[in-house]
């Protein structure tokens, strides 16, 4: 039996060459190479041969509820600058799981309206903003109150998951929001 990866190594080697003798063994099994898009010649429309449902070209909907984030300035007046936490989805319009997620995030965004602030990031048109908050992986889910990242979730999510997200950064919001008006007793020894 001849290993594939040792021809490879080998100078001269010819893996077709040895597969072809492998598969003609009585007995023997050989899995055809998948097909990838790469194999077949590009199109004009610079899809790589790959046929794409223009429906899910952008998981971003038109709804009111969702903030789009394209720069620095939006993200202080909408997240840093805002009087309420805010849920950001970083996002991609290739991106399969993010397309998934999409309709659960715009879901929670109805249920959570006045509550919590919910803004998607597209990381293509935005690649600053996906850089300051170390995105490596998409989709991307992360929870702030003010300039303070406080929680970050990376992969699909579910729309009961979203929402207990938010549920929870309500409420944590909400605490902070008491103990900044009521200090407390050591609040108000630092006073005197």
């Amino acid at each position: 039996r001849v290993a594939l990866s040792r021809v490879r190594g080998r100078p001269g080697g010819d893996v077709a060459r040895v597969a072809r003798r492998i598969a003609q063994r009585p007995g023997a099994r050989v899995r055809p190479r998948r097909r990838r898009a790469s194999d077949t010649p590009g199109r004009a429309d610079g899809s790589g041969g790959v046929k794409r449902n223009p429906n899910l070209e952008s998981p971003m909907s038109d709804s009111p509820l969702l903030i789009d984030l394209k720069t620095h300035d939006d993200m202080m007046r909408h997240v840093v600058e805002a009087d309420r936490p805010a849920i950001l989805d970083f996002w991609a319009s290739w991106c399969g799981p993010c397309k998934a997620t999409a309709p659960a995030f715009e879901a929670a965004a109805k249920k959570f309206e006045g509550q919590v602030t919910f803004c998607k990031v597209n990381t293509e048109q935005a690649p600053e903003l996906a850089q300051a908050f170390n995105i490596r992986s998409i989709p991307t889910i992360a929870l702030m109150i003010g300039s303070e990242v406080v929680d970050v979730r990376v992969g699909a999510a579910r729309q009961p998951e979203i929402e207990e997200m938010a549920s929870r950064l309500a409420a944590k919001a909400e605490k902070r929001r008491q103990r900044a008006e009521n200090p407390g007793v050591m609040g108000r020894l630092k006073a005197i």
